[in-house]
């Protein structure tokens, strides 16, 4: 049962990072208009929302905390997986091997820079902010319960969604704002993984075609940069995204090679993810001059960012020749 768990679960990864590869082929390349693109806005109302939701899902599965040490042990396998190839990406390779003229070397001010705007690589240290939470609620839940409590739970994911959102109004409105979208929706995942009662609910037929409905109203209607009742649409549509995919990824019975495809892309999403920004600027720009479909558009670009995903995968597995370098790169 796990390994059918597992299965689905990086096929939606696999999905959700070729969506990714998609939408900055878009940006990067201003295909359409770039961020007024109706297929990047539809792209853009869920598909990170869904990679935190997925997170939270396979996390709940797979992490016990029990004790203040196992929390500094969840975290530091956390810091090598996500923090070290965000700083050597981001302060080392995009530093001085990516740009047109040698830089100077790391500074101090380089990495306040790096720890205060992440740009590109801003998932990683965010998924790593949220981890600290989850740690903390796996800590919690095993002192207080031996058993998964649905109303407990509920209390304290709201007690850390309501925490991180009065950031917004101490600390900082534009981080803390896109920090609880993300803890929301990495909990949501959590919840889902849980409590087999919000599973099954999540999987009867009709809750999935009220939330297919859902998300294909509102992911028309929601605008990159828009205003906090972009916010909510976008609360709306990556849950409904990720009930129908949910559904759609464990319902469907597969092309078994299209599977397997789906499979190893899911499998190296976080791979993907930091190599293929440096892949994606193809000078592609003149398809804004053809009349598109926005599901012709999809299909084109998805042709595109295939290759892309596996020239990632091929160059990971370079890099894993040596230990160092992959760990330094990778997390592994």
């Amino acid at each position: 049962m796990m390994r059918e768990r597992l299965e689905y679960v990086d096929q939606i990864r696999g999905f959700a990072i070729l969506l990714v590869i998609v939408g900055h082929l878009i940006q990067f390349n201003q295909i359409g208009g770039g961020d007024s693109n109706p297929l990047f806005n539809v792209i853009y109302s869920f598909h990170m929302p869904l990679f935190f939701m997925i997170s939270g899902y396979i996390g709940s599965k797979v992490s016990k905390v029990s004790s203040l040490q196992g929390y500094g042990l969840f975290l530091l396998k956390k810091a090598k997986v996500l923090l070290i190839p965000y700083f050597f990406w981001r302060l080392v390779i995009n530093k001085y091997f990516l740009t047109a003229e040698w830089s100077q070397v790391v500074s101090i001010d380089a990495i306040g820079d790096a720890i205060i705007h992440p740009r590109l690589l801003w998932f990683l240290p965010m998924l790593f902010e949220i981890f600290i939470f989850f740690g903390a609620f796996l800590l919690v839940s095993s002192w207080v319960m031996k058993r998964a409590n649905i109303v407990r739970d509920l209390i304290l994911v709201v007690s850390i969604i309501l925490m991180i959102i009065s950031g917004i109004f101490l600390i900082d409105k534009s981080h803390f704002t896109s920090l609880s979208l993300f803890a929301f929706s990495f909990f949501t995942g959590v919840m889902v993984s849980r409590h087999k009662m919000i599973e099954n609910l999540m999987l009867s037929r009709w809750v999935f075609l009220l939330f297919l409905v859902s998300f294909l109203v509102f992911a028309c209607h929601w605008k990159a940069g828009g205003d906090y009742g972009d916010d909510i649409y976008k609360v709306i549509i990556s849950v409904s995204a990720f009930i129908s995919v949910m559904n759609i990824f464990r319902k469907i019975k597969w092309n078994a090679i299209f599977s397997q495809q789906l499979m190893l892309i899911g499998r190296e999403s976080l791979v993907i993810y930091v190599v293929h920004f440096h892949l994606v600027f193809l000078g592609l720009g003149n398809l804004s001059k053809l009349t598109l479909n926005p599901l012709l558009l999809f299909f084109i670009l998805t042709i595109v960012a295939v290759p892309i995903a596996y020239f990632c995968i091929g160059f990971s597995k370079i890099v894993r020749l040596s230990p160092v370098l992959s760990f330094l790169l990778f997390g592994k």
